[in-house]
Formats: C-alpha cells, structure tokens, sequence
C-alpha cells in the first residue's frame, strides 16, 4: 500500500515542522475560573475590569472582561493576558477556551512570547468555544493575550485549557551523516541516516534558522482511520528512511516507509531554492 507522490516543499514550510509529537496535559491554574480573585489573569493595557462574574458556561464563574478603548496598547488592545508557561522549539500549543462577546463584537487573540506570533479575530454571541494552536518557533516564555476588536467591548471567558505537543526527541546527527542543499543564501542540512532536517541557516546573515546538527521531524502524515470517521496521526519518528538522493545541488529526494505500518511516503522533493 502506497500513499504519498513527489511534493515539492519550500524551506519554510519544512521550518514550520509538520510531524507530531506526544501530548502533554497539565492542569492549568484556574482555567475553570473557580478561584475567587482573578488569579493568573492580568490586566493587559487599561481595561474597566477583570473580574469573576456568576455568568458562567461551566462550575459557577466565568472571567468578565471590560474595556473602554482609551488608553490601549499599540493596536488598540486591552483586557487580559496570562503565561503559557516556557516551552521549547517545535513543541505546539494547543488552546482552548469558551468565550461570549456581548454586543455583537468581536475579540482579539495573540500567542507568542512578548508579541503575537499568531493572532485570532473572534466572534460570538453566545457561548462559542475556540480551538487555536501555534508551533513556538524558539524557546522561551510564551504568552496569550485576550483584547476587544479595537472598541469598547464586554467579554466573558471560562473552560480554558492549555495542551503542549512535545517535538520528538531525535537526537545529534553526525558530521559524517550529514548532506547540505544551497540555494541562494539558504543551506539546508539533512541527516543522510534519518531523513530528518539537520539545520537551515542563513548565509548572508549567518543566523541558523535550525540548529545545525540538531535532529527536527521534516514530515508527519495524517492517515484516514481504519472506521472512516477521523484521522489517524503518524509522526516522523514512525517513519523510517529507504533512500536519501541528492539530484542537484538545492534539491534531494526521500523515500520513507512506515515503521509499524504497511506504507511507503515517496518522493519527497526538498528544495531550498
């Protein structure tokens, strides 16, 4: 059985990382908004207020916030941000949470350590649940912010919930086992033993986008599950490399064969041009 055909694939999609790594579920502080101050949430620019009110999806609080779209943030934001916590490279946020905007107006959401890396215009007039996800692409302390639509917007918040994907762990990749596609002032390293990206740098600026030598996922599948009603995941570390062929100096062809299942991803073309 054969899935997959040749794909070309931009570098920076393959930076973004597509394979999945294990779920990590930690209990997240009053994301049932049961504590009786306001807790992990703080005031992100000047809002009226961040408080606990009675209206609730769940338990018996939600968090209400006011704003009044004076003295906002750059953007016009105000109303609540908490911590994410610090997580590595590659690992992926998953966040939910329900959410009621009064009025007919909307929200706005950002993820990423001090600015937004990902933003989300919300809306809802009664309680609607949102489901955001954000590959962190360095490590470090990361953030969410919670902000009216730039107007004076009240808006209340409960069942939040915070899942981290782990990046695989795939180790070192030797010098030895290493091969490098340029293309223009990108250089692109593929472990020859795994398949797997080895690091991407820039050489007119000599930033490493991805750590050289550092083992990431370079492809993930999703499979239709055996029942035909969802998908199956299937993370690189399931995937095990046949064949690895430089065919031009900014381009390289793989095959992968599943590792517990019966399948064959190829060719994958990967271009840095």
């Amino acid at each position: 059985m054969t899935h997959g055909r040749g794909i070309a694939i931009a570098w920076l999609l393959i930076c973004a990382g597509l394979a999945v790594g294990l779920p990590v579920v930690a209990a997240v502080e009053d994301g049932d908004m049961e504590q009786a101050e306001r807790g992990p949430w703080n005031l992100y620019g000047t809002p009226v207020n961040v408080e606990k009110s009675p209206l609730a999806r769940g338990g018996v609080q939600s968090l209400k916030v006011v704003t009044d779209n004076l003295e906002t943030m750059g953007g016009n934001y105000e109303g609540t941000s908490r911590s994410l916590g610090t997580h590595e490279a590659g690992d992926v946020l998953r966040v939910s949470f329900w959410y009621w905007v009064t009025g007919s107006k909307s929200i706005v959401v950002g993820i990423g350590p001090t600015y937004f890396m990902g933003r989300w215009v919300l809306s809802g007039t009664d309680w609607t649940r949102a489901d955001l996800s954000l590959r962190c692409p360095k490590t470090g302390p990361y953030n969410i912010w919670i902000s009216q639509g730039g107007s004076a917007t009240e808006f209340y918040i409960d069942d939040f919930d915070v899942v981290v994907e782990k990046r695989p762990e795939l180790g070192t990749a030797p010098a030895g086992k290493r091969t490098s596609l340029t293309g223009g002032p990108l250089r692109l390293t593929l472990c020859k033993e795994t398949g797997a990206l080895a690091g991407i740098e820039n050489l007119a600026t000599g930033e490493a986008v991805a750590p050289v030598g550092e083992r990431q996922p370079l492809v993930g599948l999703e499979l239709l599950s055996e029942d035909g009603m969802g998908y199956d995941k299937l993370g690189f570390e399931a995937l095990r490399l046949a064949s690895l062929d430089k065919i031009a100096e900014d381009t390289a062809e793989l095959v992968f064969r599943g590792d517990t299942v019966a399948i064959e991803v190829g060719a994958w073309c990967v271009s840095c041009r």
